[in-house]
């Protein structure tokens, strides 16, 4: 109704009827029109909707124009998840031109929200976040919660993979306040699983814990692959700290998920996080069964495909060459897609671990570094090989020289250590 509209409006901005009416209107117009009993004139509209700050049509309202944008939301995704990116921003772009007629910041921002996280595919993470923001900024914890706190849960991540690791603890943390507020369970474990990835991946393993456990305590959450997918999480935080004991534990707890989940996308997800975990406290052969029965299962759920073979490359690394060597082929082979790129790069360097050569090598770190243009590690590694090739025997005593001349070695050779070790 174009007068809950209206009123809903004024009120949010704190004018009375008077104000809204000004000059132009009366105050017993502006009433008559928030009842319901008559309808504005075009002209007395767009007066009210220039005081409200919205566009005349988001008070008409066109339901065409509302059902033409989910559909290209829709295809947009479909677009995004094939690969075919340039298209679905192309689609998006489209979507909110209506969306920006129809005057609705809620659409305006799940359509940002959308192009942030193509952006974000393409690694284009300027034009992700300048997206994001503009969608954080339309939502209100009031009226758009989970809207809010997912925003604020990419924009994060797009932060932190940007380089600013501030700006992203500051959404993460938004979008954790947040959700700890309502009484949403899945919105809480959602956010502050997320929240604690971060901390995973920059090694506050501690703090990773901290927020896992909290996520784990959250009761009644509607997805049964949650407290699995949180105790794989703890998991592996208490195998980097040296706690097998409590890792075990918590991967036992995951393990007692599987039986329950038919073949779905869930139970190859799951099957494929559990094999890192079981790779991690070295239980290899069981890791490799996990990882062959969600190969399996990919071939027929092709969604979950990416991060099963890269789960699979992770854990062949550890068996005979001609098992692990198939594998690589098969993922090299696979169409090139942006959800396969950290599959494919990971493919290439292990393919570079069994090359016969430096140079054949230093190929397939060149093609894995295309895949993945800003993994530092990664060009270290790539860097370090090149050194190799050129000095041959003269860089393992310059390397032997380096390691004696820095105790304890700093950072840097730290992370070149680490690479060149694999």
């Amino acid at each position: 109704m174009i007068g809950d509209k209206i009123r809903d409006l004024r009120k949010k901005k704190h004018l009375t009827q008077e104000q809204l009416a000004g000059h132009e209107l009366t105050k017993s117009y502006v009433s008559q029109v928030e009842l319901g009993r008559i309808r504005p004139s075009r002209k007395a509209l767009e007066v009210m909707a220039e005081r409200l700050g919205k566009p005349y049509g988001y008070f008409v309202g066109n339901d065409d124009d509302l059902r033409t944008v989910d559909v290209l939301m829709k295809a947009a995704e479909a677009l995004t998840l094939s690969g075919r990116l340039d298209e679905a921003l192309v689609g998006l772009e489209e979507a909110q031109f209506l969306a920006e007629r129809l005057g609705r910041d809620d659409i305006l921002a799940q359509i940002e929200t959308s192009r942030g996280q193509v952006h974000l595919s393409q690694h284009h993470y300027s034009e992700a976040m300048r997206n994001l923001k503009s969608a954080f900024d339309r939502l209100t914890a009031e009226e758009d919660t989970p809207q809010l706190v997912k925003t604020a849960v990419i924009l994060g991540r797009t932060a932190y993979l940007a380089g600013l690791l501030h700006e992203a603890v500051i959404y993460f943390q938004r979008g954790v306040d947040v959700a700890r507020a309502q009484p949403d369970p899945d919105l809480k474990v959602y956010a502050l699983m997320h929240y604690g990835d971060i901390y995973w991946e920059t090694q506050h393993y501690q703090s990773a814990i901290a927020l896992y456990d909290e996520a784990n305590q959250v009761q009644n959450h509607s997805v049964p692959t949650l407290t699995a997918e949180i105790n794989i999480r703890l998991a592996a935080c208490h195998c980097r700290l040296g706690e097998p004991d409590k890792a075990r534990a918590s991967v036992q707890l995951a393990l007692q998920v599987l039986p329950k989940l038919s073949m779905t996308e869930a139970r190859c997800r799951l099957q494929s996080d559990l094999a890192r975990c079981f790779v991690a406290l070295d239980e290899i052969d069981f890791a490799w069964r996990l990882c062959e029965e969600a190969l399996r299962d990919a071939d027929q759920l092709l969604q979950c495909l990416p991060q099963v073979l890269e789960s699979a490359l992770t854990v062949a690394q550890y068996l005979r060459p001609s098992v692990s060597a198939q594998l690589i082929d098969r993922t090299i082979n696979e169409p090139d897609k942006p959800a396969l790129a950290r599959a494919k790069s990971l493919a290439h360097q292990l393919a570079a671990e069994q090359a016969g050569s430096a140079g054949d090598a230093l190929e397939h770190l060149d093609r894995a570094l295309q895949y993945l243009p800003n993994d530092p590690g990664l060009m270290l590694r790539r860097n370090a090989l090149a050194v190799q090739a050129g000095l041959g025997e003269a860089w393992n005593a310059l390397w032997d020289e380096i390691k004696a001349q820095t105790q304890p070695p700093g950072p840097i050779l730290s992370i070149v250590q680490h690479s060149v070790g694999g």
